[in-house]
């Protein structure tokens, strides 16, 4: 919209004219009021911070004469300190506060001696308080009467002080006294002479220029001691009175800023001369402005017209531009929404533009590929076709040249991978005038190509799968021919190969299998339930021979799913024929060996009861013998004889029963009587029972087992466990050796009995062999024969009817450990 505008020709002289008058006295008021109020606020601001200044410089001036004093006073002390203890002050530092250090003592009363401790040893020109000793200091000693030796004493006047030349201002020398006490009668004085320009430095006091008299306020007249930087009289500068070194000083200072601070006093006017000068400056252009306004007010009133017009032309241009960029912005989008990547390239396959799919596709930024040559994202086998290709269209110019290319090949993504596309290179004529312009798509194929792929792949592992299957595999219409089969059913079935099994085997419902009932309800099975299982099923292979195989299937449907609408059946053969007659023999050796064990437990029992009434008749009878119950017997030898054959007995019927024991067990006729016990008590009434022999063997019995150890089981199979454990351990220890017997809950629960020897010990095979039915183990110290055997084996037996396991850990030489290892459950709480 082009905005309508006023004739003012006539008004805009007179306004311009009016603007200017009234420009002009707004500057000259406006610069004369800020230059007023700037000159009164530096003004002020000025005084104030000279006042400052002052202060400072005062307060920097009277710290440093009172820091004077106080030092020269403690160095005064100090001497004072190491002389009355009778130090030497030669390794010391020389004390800088004075300009003359020595030591006054009175021979005899009136008489004194003097003695130089620390002279200053520049030239009297340079520094130095002149004093020569006098011939009435003891009257003046007499006078002052410095007997308090813990005080320091200043006096301005002094018997043989005289002053140095003075090249300005006041500078006299006082001395400040401090008695070190008397020797018998006599006095002793250390006597400091100085000045204040020997205690203040060569600087000014603060280190900033000051005027500074110091006056001594007990002294009448009070004659300035030291006068610096000008102020000589004592009523100039501010007056301060300070305690120090026994006496009060009067100290008046004024502090001198110099030419500095004189020249910020004159800073107001300065500022005022400065701001009238700006003011007339900004008078005179804002005159000259003015002019120029009236001559620029002319020359608009020249423009305006053709303002007028190129306002209207640049509307109108500015709408057909904004049609311009809507339709280019449209057209991108649709561009850009294009899942395949357009592009343009020149004559040299530099690419000059590219869509969004770009970004997709590649990873990488569209502007950042710009000007790069297409073919450098090609693989480089493709790299000469996609040349030929961009050749022949820029070449062709017959009608026997197409104006299309296509190719499949590679693009390069962001990681460095290539992904598979379908670029198409069209050539797009413009006229005579100007060149054809080359455009091209490329669709990403990449999942096609992978799915492809993959499908290819997934054939050929699957079709070696079934080639190379040990078990046979079909797929079979609902009339019994074969449609596929792989090697493996051609062997089981013999025949030679899969395209004979086909080509022979019209109805395998009939020619394979041979019962057809059964097959017939296989086959309804799976119809119904879309598979079956048939672990054992007799076939007929080629030959006429009958074969037992285990058959799997799976009825395939439409995808519709479809109950009646079956395609086929597949499914898998294997041969268990072999397998099967192995199951067999052995089920019947199974029973065989039962038999044989029922036979041999049954022999066992019936002898062991046979044995046992004769054998309590020879134990009876060999028991009255060697207790002489019938009468005294006439030789000692047949005393002898009889407890051997009644031992010989005992030992028997040890077998026996240990025989009967295995033997129930391995028939499972050996039941627990289980009860709540402490198995401290069964441990130590075992120990009881073996101890003597034991002690007859000169082992060492170590019960480690402590109660109460709650634990549920038969007490009578613990005794037996624990006692064939203990004996078998104290059999094969040598003379000082050790037997331990020891308890102890283990992680989850469960509990663990241990018999340790320090005996001979075994090798692995000798362990292995102790755990089987008369296994010995040989060894010189069997005291009793060769024994049975059968010790671990009940042990063994007994345990695994608990629940529990036996294990042995033994090395030859250092001794054997038997451990039972019995479940939680069989662990009671305590309490």
């Amino acid at each position: 919209m082009i905005p309508q505008r006023t004739n003012s020709r006539t008004s805009a002289p007179a306004a311009v004219s009016g603007a200017d008058s009234m420009a002009q006295l707004g500057v000259l008021l406006g610069g004369t009021v800020t230059t007023l109020v700037i000159c009164l606020a530096l003004a002020l601001f000025l005084d104030g911070v000279l006042r400052a200044e002052k202060v400072v410089a005062r307060d920097a001036a009277l710290s440093r004469v009172t820091q004077s004093l106080e030092i020269a006073e403690g160095a005064l002390r100090t001497a004072a300190t190491l002389l009355r203890s009778g130090q030497e002050m030669e390794g010391l530092p020389p004390p800088k506060s004075f300009d003359h250090l020595l030591l006054a003592r009175e021979d005899r009363p009136g008489i004194w001696t003097f003695e130089d401790i620390y002279v200053y040893p520049a030239p009297e020109s340079e520094r130095g308080v002149r004093w020569t000793p006098p011939t009435d200091f003891g009257r003046w000693a007499r006078h002052v009467q410095l007997t308090e030796t813990s005080h320091v004493h200043v006096f301005s006047e002094f018997p043989g002080l005289e002053a140095p030349l003075q090249r300005g201002g006041a500078d006299l020398p006082f001395v400040m006294v401090h008695a070190l006490g008397t020797e018998e009668t006599n006095s002793i004085l250390l006597i400091g002479l100085t000045r204040f320009s020997t205690l203040l430095g060569e600087r000014a006091p603060g280190g900033i220029a000051v005027s500074l008299v110091m006056q001594d306020g007990q002294q009448d007249p009070r004659t300035p001691l030291y006068a610096h930087g000008g102020v000589q009289s004592k009523g100039e500068g501010a007056a301060f009175h300070l305690s120090a070194a026994g006496r009060v000083w009067e100290v008046r200072v004024e502090p001198d800023l110099g030419s500095g601070a004189h020249f910020l006093t004159y800073l107001p006017l300065y500022a005022g001369g400065a701001g009238a000068f700006i003011t007339l400056l900004l008078l005179f252009f804002v005159r000259l402005q003015g002019q120029a306004a009236r001559r620029l007010a002319q020359a608009n009133r020249s423009l305006e017209n053709k303002n007028t017009q190129m306002e209207r032309a640049l509307v109108a241009r500015e709408q057909a531009t904004e049609a311009l960029r809507k339709a280019e912005e449209e057209n991108r989008s649709i561009i850009n929404s294009v899942s395949d990547v357009i592009f343009e390239i020149d004559r040299q396959g530099h690419l000059l533009f590219l869509n969004a799919a770009w970004r997709v596709v590649t990873g990488t930024e569209p502007d950042d590929a710009l000007q790069t040559e297409l073919f450098a994202f090609l693989p480089e086998r493709d790299q000469r076709r996609a040349h030929a290709a961009l050749f022949a269209l820029m070449s062709g110019d017959t009608e026997d040249t197409p104006d299309t290319q296509r190719l499949m090949t590679g693009l390069r993504t962001a990681g460095g991978t290539f992904r598979s596309v379908e670029m198409t290179l069209r050539r797009i004529e413009q006229g005579r005038a100007a060149p054809p312009r080359i455009v091209g798509t490329m669709t990403d194929v990449e999942e096609r190509a992978q799915a492809q792929a993959a499908l290819i792949e997934a054939e050929k592992k699957f079709r070696a799968i079934v080639e190379n299957a040990a078990g046979g595999i079909y797929q079979m219409t609902r009339e019994g021919l074969y449609i596929s089969a792989n090697p493996a059913l051609a062997r089981i079935l013999g025949y030679d190969s899969p395209q004979d099994l086909m080509r022979n085997v019209k109805n395998a419902h009939r020619a394979v299998y041979a019962d057809p009932a059964s097959r017939a309800a296989f086959i309804k099975t799976l119809e119904e339930r879309g598979q079956a299982h048939a672990p054992e099923v007799e076939v007929v292979r080629k030959d006429g021979t009958h074969i037992w195989v285990s058959e799997n299937a799976r009825a395939v449907r439409d995808q519709e799913n479809d109950r009646r609408a079956i395609l086929y059946y597949e499914g898998s053969l294997e041969d268990v024929t072999a397998r099967r007659a192995a199951e067999r023999a052995l089920r019947e050796a199974k029973l065989a060996s039962e038999a044989a064990n029922r036979s041999k437990t049954e022999f066992l029992a019936n002898m062991s009861h046979e044995l046992r009434t004769p054998l309590n008749a020879i134990i009876g009878f060999g028991e009255i013998i060697r207790g002489e119950a019938l009468g005294p017997i006439g030789s000692p030898e047949y005393k002898e004889y009889a407890a051997e054959i009644h031992e010989s007995g005992r030992r028997l019927m040890t077998v026996i029963n240990e025989i009967l024991d295995i033997s129930r067990i391995e028939a499972g006729e050996r039941h627990l009587s289980e009860a709540a016990l402490d198995l401290a008590i069964v441990a130590k009434s075992v120990c009881v029972a073996v101890a003597l022999r034991a002690e007859e063997a000169g082992v060492r019995l170590v019960n480690a087992v402590s109660g109460p150890l709650p634990f549920i089981g038969e007490e009578r199979a613990l005794k037996q466990m624990l006692l064939n454990l203990l004996s078998n351990a104290i059999k094969f220890t040598p003379a000082g050796g050790q037997v331990r017997l020891e308890a102890r809950r283990i992680e989850g629960g469960g509990l663990t009995l241990s018999v340790t020897d320090t005996g001979i010990g075994m090798d692995p095979e000798e362990a292995q062999k102790a755990l089987t039915p008369f296994g010995q183990v040989e060894s010189a110290l069997n005291r009793e024969g060769s024994g049975t055997g059968l010790g671990l084996t009940l042990v063994q037996a007994l345990a695994r009817l608990h629940g529990a396991e036996i294990a042995i850990v033994s090395q030859k030489g250092i001794g054997t450990t038997v451990t039972l290892t019995f479940p939680p459950e069989r662990v009671g709480s305590e309490g």
